[in-house]
């Protein structure tokens, strides 16, 4: 089988169209016509006509055209029965052509329904999974902040090569007076990370929680704490503040950007929670998430969401 517009021979492979007029068959890139609409005049069985047939028909209609303007008085009864035989051929071509334009706007609506269905489906799809991504996400950070839940981290201790960690940390307590033993200690560290100064952190691990507690209450009851407190020569500020997961370390970091911008008293870590307060007058607020922070910096949009 050849190609009528290319006169090569065509195997089964590949994308062809036949002429609903002449029967001949053409490649579909020689037509001009796309992938898809080829394949769309074949699964539907959309009339498609060659070259040649469509010039046919238009000749046909422009004939009609010529003899319609005819004066009807000087026409012979033969002329009015051919006349009347040009009128119904041509009505119906154009019913041909209407019945073909209704078949593809027909797909056409089933198409675009096919696809805002499919759409809508997927919207849904992602919004559940994007639920359980942020559930999961909230368990993997609890499960982290859990294994965190009697640790401290102390910023600002100078280093020194051949350190003793725990007599450090036993010196801290002195000078906050809560005395520590080397049995409330889990474990004790230097940290990767550093301060301005280059010092790197220690992570403090207790026992109990309830010495975790003790010791984070008589720090923030001596309102200050410097290296020279601990007989080291160097003048360095002393920071101890609960051991958080890196998302609470984001979260954090983020509620503290918000009470500055909107002028809040302060940000206090409880027990792994972070709260913002206003006021003194005014309960502290728990963040969670950064959803919360968003909440407080635009109210008005979530009061309009039902």
């Amino acid at each position: 089988m050849e190609c009528l517009k290319c006169n090569k021979k065509m195997t089964v492979t590949e994308l062809m169209v036949t002429c609903c007029d002449c029967k001949r068959t053409s490649h579909s890139k020689c037509t001009k016509l796309t992938d898809d609409e080829t394949v769309l005049y074949r699964e539907r069985g959309l009339p498609w006509r060659c070259k040649a047939c469509l010039k046919h028909k238009e000749l046909f209609k422009d004939d009609f055209k010529k003899k319609s303007k005819r004066n009807d008085e000087g026409m012979g009864d033969s002329g009015r029965a051919e006349a009347k035989k040009d009128l119904n051929l041509t009505m119906g071509s154009i019913y041909e052509a209407i019945i073909e334009g209704d078949s593809t706007v027909r797909v056409s609506k089933d198409d675009v329904s096919y696809a805002t269905d499919s759409i809508h489906a997927l919207k849904l799809k992602n919004e559940r999974l994007m639920k359980e991504i942020e559930t999961l996400s909230y368990r993997l950070d609890m499960a982290e902040q859990n294994t965190k839940r009697n640790a401290v981290e102390i910023t600002g201790v100078p280093d020194k090569k051949n350190e003793n960690l725990l007599a450090i940390v036993k010196q801290i307590g002195v000078a906050i007076e809560y005395p520590m033993n080397d049995e409330m200690v889990d474990i004790c560290y230097r940290i990767n990370r550093q301060n301005k100064d280059g010092y790197h952190g220690i992570m403090l691990a207790f026992v109990r929680r309830f010495d975790k507690e003790g010791f984070l209450k008589c720090y923030r009851q001596k309102k200050g704490l410097n290296a020279k407190d601990l007989g080291m020569k160097k003048d360095s500020e002393i920071y101890i503040r609960e051991s958080l997961s890196l998302n609470k370390q984001h979260i954090l970091l983020e509620t503290k950007k918000v009470a500055k911008q909107m002028n809040y008293q302060g940000v206090g870590v409880v027990n792994g929670e972070i709260f913002l307060k206003k006021s003194e007058s005014v309960p502290a607020i728990l963040i969670k998430d950064l959803k919360d922070l968003e909440k407080l910096l635009n109210p008005n949009m979530y009061n309009n969401v039902k």
